[in-house]
């Protein structure tokens, strides 16, 4: 997570956040051999993000105008 957000997570906000994404059917967990628990993207998670994007998207464009700056090069 940090390494391409740049956020650093503690493991309870991290658990926290799987358990609630799983519980709105978001995710589903992955079987694995490893210690791991891997899960993977349901068809209404993909949904869900694909509306947030967009929501971020407009804010994103909002700023932009606002600021009279292109993203990332403000």
């Amino acid at each position: 997570m940090e390494e391409f957000s740049g956020t650093s997570l503690e493991p309870g906000t991290l658990y926290g956040a799987l358990m609630r994404l799983e519980e709105r059917g978001w995710i589903e967990p992955v079987e694995s051999a490893e210690r791991r628990k891997p899960y993977r993207l349901t068809e209404s998670g993909r949904s869900a993000l694909g509306e947030q994007l967009a929501t971020l998207r407009r804010i994103e464009q909002a700023g932009a105008r606002r600021t009279g700056a292109a993203w990332g090069l403000a």
